[in-house]
């Protein structure tokens, strides 16, 4: 409940995540910057081949 006051939204792209917290400026974060890998170049309709 305490998250969901405080964090107004969080966008998930491709290479980074945009965090927008009540009151504070956007932070923008690279997947690597938090320990995940970059899959975008993996994902493919039907299936990788």
């Amino acid at each position: 409940m305490l998250v969901d006051e405080l964090v107004n939204e969080i966008a998930i792209f491709p290479d980074h995540l945009e965090v927008t917290v009540h009151g504070a400026p956007r932070l923008n974060m690279l997947l690597s910057e938090l320990g995940l890998a970059d899959q975008s170049e993996n994902a493919c309709v039907g299936g990788g081949t």
